[in-house]
């Protein structure tokens, strides 16, 4: 499973390869590997509805960004008959998109939780992520036009007051989404 965070010894080897495949990324490519650094461990289904394309093109440009080294995928058992391949970026992916942003791919890494251990971790949660990613899809495909993912945050905490307590409390929720539509204005759901 990808997701490790470079040792130090091939960080030079890392970046050059990562500067290569950022210039011959596909159509797309950019767009694909930020929704993989946020949405680690989604099924292509939901995540050609956030990119806005054909299930087709999805599979097609993650076989693209698969065979430059960029994107990974890990079969998990979701139920008795699904099995889906579940895409996250590999450490070159990780190198490129922090190149691209201009940060470093370790903070990265443990910012969005895209390490090895972090994504072990998740697996066997894998079966609630992947029903909060085909919510998010649907949601997403509802409108019309371009969207853009303005964040998500997974599990969620939001404080409250409490009554007879200067504490605060939370309640939790099992994730926030905040998406954009290009021609509707800003939409959180």
């Amino acid at each position: 499973m990808g997701g490790d965070v470079m040792p130090d010894g091939v960080e030079k080897q890392t970046w050059g390869k990562a500067r290569v495949a950022l210039e011959s990324l596909p159509p797309a490519g950019l767009q694909c590997l930020g929704l993989l650094a946020d949405l680690p461990l989604i099924a292509a289904a939901p995540l050609s509805l956030v990119l806005g394309l054909t299930q087709q093109h999805t599979y097609t440009l993650l076989d693209q960004l698969g065979a430059s080294g960029l994107v990974t995928g890990t079969r998990v058992a979701l139920a008795e008959r699904s099995a889906p391949k579940l895409y996250h970026l590999s450490d070159l992916g990780l190198s490129a998109l922090s190149l691209a942003r201009n940060t470093d791919p370790r903070s990265l890494a443990m910012h969005r939780k895209l390490a090895r251990e972090h994504l072990l971790a998740a697996l066997p949660g894998a079966a609630l992520l992947a029903t909060d990613y085909e919510l998010l899809g649907a949601v997403a495909s509802s409108r019309s036009g371009p969207v853009s993912l303005l964040g998500y945050e997974r599990p969620w905490r939001a404080p409250h007051a409490r009554r007879g307590s200067k504490s605060p409390g939370y309640a939790h929720w099992g994730a926030l989404t905040r998406l954009q539509w290009g021609d509707h204005g800003g939409q959180s759901t």
